[in-house]
């Protein structure tokens, strides 16, 4: 530091004293700031970046973090400032940090403050955001600099089961809602088979229809990356019995007795079989998924008592929207002999259609001539 002269000779002049004497003022002015409490230049990550760096936070740039992850964001003192400085971190909206289980401040160091830090133990969706350290000098000059934390958004489908699958019967309607959260605000879109189908939180289909069966994403997007999640769209068309058993159903002694029963449906139903045992029925698991059966003869008797049981498989649809099974309940009538079969018998005009005889080939012969001979008069 340059000192100035305490005495003056009498030869000096008037104008050289002055002259000096001012420039004394002007180097004491200066010092005097040089040496007072330090002041602070901002160094803002984005818009601007001042040319001083007496406050420093690291990261200067956004920085994108996992879920989980523990990280230290720094502020650094240059040089380290008086306990009669107020520091603290702001968030986002502008208030002040909060300690927490999760993320808590550091820094104090005796009397001074050099790095003043925030600890992210367990970083979470929560914690990204726009972050100042925020410091005021003892005559209540207030400077900030700021980083932004970012994370990649976390996705989830809403209006689905814990298979992330929706079963709509034919003509319902059906909403499906993407929570996206994740910092800065993710942007959402669906696709289905790599077709956009919707830009907004919430997919919409009024009236769903077989065709409307498929994979269906919902992509979150931000400046740290993206994520995805899909949902299965599995559309219940109603059961119908093809073909059920009657209920009496008439079987011949010592002469194996095949039974059919078949469904459809969507998603295709599923074929069970039980017989009744001590007044409840018991399930034959050695029939599963079988449309037809063929019960030994020696199994029969009068009075038995079976069902097929047509229902939806499971866990293609949530509980909820599972149809109510069908039942086509038959019991056993055994009989000496076989019922009489019903033959067809083609009746034309002029011919005798008594009895159940079947036509032979002479017989149907004479039938299509006489056909022939009626068209010609």
């Amino acid at each position: 530091m340059w000192k100035s002269p305490t005495t003056f000779s009498s030869s000096t002049p008037k104008a050289m004293i002055l002259l000096l004497v001012s420039l004394t003022s002007l180097l004491h002015t200066a010092d005097a700031q040089a040496t007072s409490s330090p002041s602070i230049d901002a160094l803002i990550a984005y818009p601007f970046r001042p040319s001083k760096d007496l406050i420093v936070v690291e990261p200067g740039t956004p920085v994108t973090l996992a879920r989980g992850e523990t990280y230290d964001l720094a502020c650094h003192f240059q040089p380290a400032v008086s306990a009669n400085w107020s520091v603290s971190w702001r968030k986002t909206a502008g208030e002040p940090f909060v300690n927490s289980s999760n993320a808590y401040v550091s820094g104090w160091l005796g009397t001074l403050y050099e790095d003043f830090q925030i600890r992210f133990q367990n970083f979470s969706s929560s914690d990204a955001g726009f972050y100042w350290c925020h410091a005021t000098d003892p005559q209540g000059n207030t400077q900030q600099t700021s980083a932004i934390l970012q994370v990649i958004p976390e996705v989830r489908i809403v209006g689905v089961d814990e298979n992330r699958r929706a079963a709509p019967v034919v003509g319902d309607s059906v909403q499906l809602t993407c929570e996206a959260v994740g910092y800065p605000v993710p942007s959402v879109s669906w696709s289905r088979s790599g077709i956009e189908v919707g830009s907004s939180t919430s997919l919409v289909m009024p009236s769903i229809s077989l065709a409307s069966n498929g994979s269906y994403e919902c992509t979150a997007s931000n400046s740290a990356g993206q994520a995805m999640e899909r949902a299965d769209i599995v559309v219940v068309e109603p059961m119908r019995w093809i073909i059920s058993p009657e209920q009496n159903m008439i079987a011949v002694q010592n002469t194996p007795l095949t039974v059919q029963c078949t469904a459809t449906g969507t998603p295709a139903p599923v074929i069970e079989w039980a017989k009744f045992v001590s007044s409840t029925y018991s399930r034959l698991h050695q029939f599963d998924g079988m449309t037809s059966i063929t019960l030994n003869a020696s199994e029969l008797q009068t009075g038995d008592k079976y069902v097929c049981i047509a229902r939806s498989p499971y866990p293609c649809c949530p509980r909820e929207n599972t149809q109510t099974p069908l039942l086509a309940p038959f019991h056993l009538t055994v009989s000496d002999t076989a019922p009489p079969t019903v033959q067809e018998v083609v009746c034309v005009p002029g011919v005798d259609c008594s009895g159940t005889a079947s036509l032979s080939a002479l017989s149907l012969l004479t039938v299509i001539i006489s056909l022939f001979i009626a068209l010609l008069h």
